[in-house]
């Protein structure tokens, strides 16, 4: 998780790198913030009281203990 979260951040460095040199509006710049958006709901969710609840739900659907 904390790989993850240090992914998002980078993405969202090289957003701002590219909103401040005027090339946001193309395929990189939309991925750095689709990367850095999805990273902020999963760390929202991830650490809300419900994650334990996700966990056990995920594991019950995979048959595992």
């Amino acid at each position: 998780m904390h790989w993850l979260f240090i992914g998002g951040f980078i993405a969202a460095v090289i957003y701002m790198i590219l909103v401040f040199s005027d090339r946001a509006d193309n395929f990189l710049g939309g991925l750095c913030l689709g990367i850095t958006f999805g990273m902020m709901i999963v760390g929202a969710i991830m650490t809300s009281k419900y994650a334990a609840q996700i966990r056990a739900f995920k594991m019950r659907l995979l048959h595992r203990k």
